[in-house]
């Protein structure tokens, strides 16, 4: 027998070779592994798909009846849907089926300027939220598997309440703001005229006084206008009007009272003063509280002249004839008042002023233009200053409250100024000017500075204007800063502050069919025109019926236009009941201190939500006065 030889394995090829078995092994088993994960995974993915539908179905169907949750859920974390008495509610941490773990998340969705929607960057679309459906399970092997699905989901079929005609903004109450129809229907800031001393045409209005008599004299207490007439015999003595500072101001006779030819007057509660030219009874003491008007007192000095002017400091009135200064004692009203005491003055009258413990006179026929008399003591009147100012007669005379200056006017010189500037912080002794202003041909009848105005108004006859304008910002440089042309002239002016802060001059012009002119003064603001917008405004809308006491409110939406220097923004409240009692204004925080400011829909709080009523109101600004934002359309949603 042959015997055939084998070759015999070294050792090492014996560990190669077993090596090799054993990653073939290695590599079938693996195979077989893989391929069972993979056989599971799938069935795993199954299911997981099934229910992720399930899921997204059930909220793509039901989204009308869970949007309110789903708003409220916006960015809340993981979230799972549960089927409760046969509807499906969303609820905060994750849900499990067959090892399964199943989680959905609600997040903003984003819109570039085209309106596609975005996963980064773009605007947030308040109607449209982005659903990212998450299911995960650990495999047997331990390995952690996950599958995702994102979809997209709008509140298309809610509710909108939107407001955008003139009809609809004209149900609503306006502060300063005004309803206009340039583009079908807006709301704005009202157009509203900027008092301006300076500017004196625009808040101008004119009122014919009873009688056809010209006015010469006119004094003025908040709500009321005292006028005199002694420039004719065809006017009454005095009339008392009602002013109420309205827009316009609304101007009524009170009273009158004729029988005298009047050249200055003084209103003090219940009783007028009237100065007149009759010698024996220089000064009639009128009752004004009832009428008709009748006279009750009067005083006659003893000197045949008539009243040039007449003050009352308490109880003692205080007049000037043409050549004297008279106290007497007005402790009654009623009879001849008897005689205090008299001081000669330097010459002749022409106006008297009174302020404090001191008057003041401006005089023709005299080396001197003013005298300043201490009437501290009304049994001994000390004549102890003085002004000289220029070669023309002094006419009218005004101090100030401080009794710091006196404003001094005299007939018209074509080489000299008219309007003076004095100071009077010291009474004794020779005063000269600080300050002047030429009034361009205008013969001074009468001064005023209105209070807290730092302007000096002047008026009366001639010239190119009769009532004028200067600043007192700089005393030793006044300058003109705007008038008015008065046919005819300017006989007296007075200025009060009424009740509502608002300060007016009342001027009596020689116009028989409009002899009082009011004019409302202020700092001006606006553009150059005098015309602008004021610093805040507001519009408060109607209320709103949703008709529903379960109402789910979602989101406010205003279309505005904005402007420099010119903001708007918003606040809203809700009501079980229509007159909205006991509800409070809000913003998106749900506090009174927070607004709405955005021009995009924004979220409405949920402090609303479950009342039947709705209410909104928008606040205006203008800065700087000239612009203003307007307000063109206002859009909520709600589900009831």
């Amino acid at each position: 027998m042959k015997h055939i030889r084998l070759p015999a394995f070294s050792l090492a090829e014996l560990l190669l070779g077993m090596g090799l078995f054993a990653l073939l092994v290695t590599s079938v088993a693996s195979f077989s592994i893989d391929s069972v994960r993979a056989t599971r995974n799938a069935g795993m993915k199954v299911i997981a798909a099934q229910k992720m539908q399930e899921m997204s179905n059930a909220l793509l169907l039901n989204k009308d009846n869970v949007w309110s949750s789903i708003v409220s859920n916006t960015n809340n974390g993981d979230l799972s849907l549960v089927l409760q008495n046969g509807s499906y509610v969303i609820q905060q941490g994750t849900s499990s089926t067959d090892g399964i773990l199943f989680r959905f998340t609600i997040v903003p969705a984003m819109r570039d300027s085209e309106g596609n929607l975005v996963q980064s960057g773009g605007t947030e679309d308040l109607h449209t939220r982005a659903i990212q459906v998450i299911s995960s399970w650990t495999d047997f092997l331990g390995i952690p598997n996950q599958a995702t699905a994102t979809f997209y989901i709008s509140d298309w079929n809610v509710i909108k309440l939107r407001q955008s005609t003139q009809a609809d903004f004209n149900s609503g109450t306006r502060d300063n703001t005004v309803v206009t129809n340039v583009s079908g229907g807006e709301v704005t800031m009202e157009t509203v005229v900027y008092a301006d001393w300076c500017k004196p045409s625009l808040t101008q209005n004119m009122y014919d006084l009873p009688g056809q008599g010209i006015a010469k004299t006119i004094s003025a207490r908040p709500g009321n206008v005292y006028m005199g007439t002694g420039s004719n015999s065809s006017g009454v003595s005095f009339a008392r009007m009602s002013f109420i500072p309205s827009e316009p101001p609304v101007v009524s006779t009170l009273g009158i009272f004729d029988g005298y030819k009047t050249n200055a007057v003084y209103g003090e509660g219940n009783y007028a003063y009237l100065a007149t030219q009759t010698n024996s009874k220089e000064i009639v003491i009128l009752n004004v509280a009832t009428t008709p008007y009748t006279e009750i007192g009067y005083f006659n000095p003893s000197v045949n002249s008539e009243g040039k002017g007449v003050f009352v400091n308490g109880n003692v009135g205080i007049m000037a004839t043409t050549t004297r200064l008279y106290t007497f004692n007005l402790s009654a009203k009623t009879g001849a008042r008897p005689v205090i005491s008299y001081r000669t003055l330097r010459g002749t009258v022409t106006d008297l002023f009174v302020r404090g413990n001191y008057a003041y006179v401006t005089l023709s026929n005299s080396d001197t233009e003013m005298e300043i008399l201490d009437i501290t003591n009304p049994s001994s009147i000390q004549s102890v200053g003085w002004f000289d100012l220029n070669n023309a007669a002094a006419t009218s005379v005004f101090v100030n409250e401080a009794n710091t200056r006196a404003y001094v006017g005299t007939n018209a010189v074509s080489t000299q100024r008219e309007f003076f500037i004095v100071d009077i912080v010291n009474k004794v002794g020779n005063h000269t000017s600080i300050g002047s202003v030429e009034t361009n041909g205008m013969s001074i009848k009468d001064i005023v500075v209105p209070e807290n105005s730092n302007r000096a108004i002047v008026v009366g006859i001639n010239g190119t204007e009769q009532y004028q304008v200067a600043t007192l910002d700089n005393e030793t440089n006044p300058q003109y800063c705007g008038g008015l042309a008065v046919t005819g002239g300017v006989n007296a002016i007075a200025a009060v502050t009424e009740s509502n802060g608002n300060v007016y001059s009342h001027v009596v012009t020689t116009n028989a069919s409009s002899e009082l002119r009011t004019i409302k003064g202020g700092p001006g603001g606006g553009s150059s025109s005098g015309y602008g917008y004021l610093p805040a405004a507001e519009f408060t809308s109607s209320v709103l019926d949703t008709g529903s006491a379960t109402t789910q409110y979602y989101t406010i939406d205003p279309g505005v236009s904005l402007q420099t220097n010119a903001t708007i923004k918003f606040q809203v409240r809700s009501s079980d009941v229509a007159t909205m009692t006991g509800s409070s204004w809000m913003g998106p925080d749900g506090t009174a201190v927070s607004y709405f400011t955005s021009q995009d829909a924004a979220v409405l709080p949920s402090l609303l939500n479950s009342k039947r009523y709705l209410q909104y109101k928008v606040f205006f600004t203008s800065e700087d006065g000239i612009h203003t934002s307007t307000l063109n359309d206002i859009e909520f949603t709600y589900q009831k």
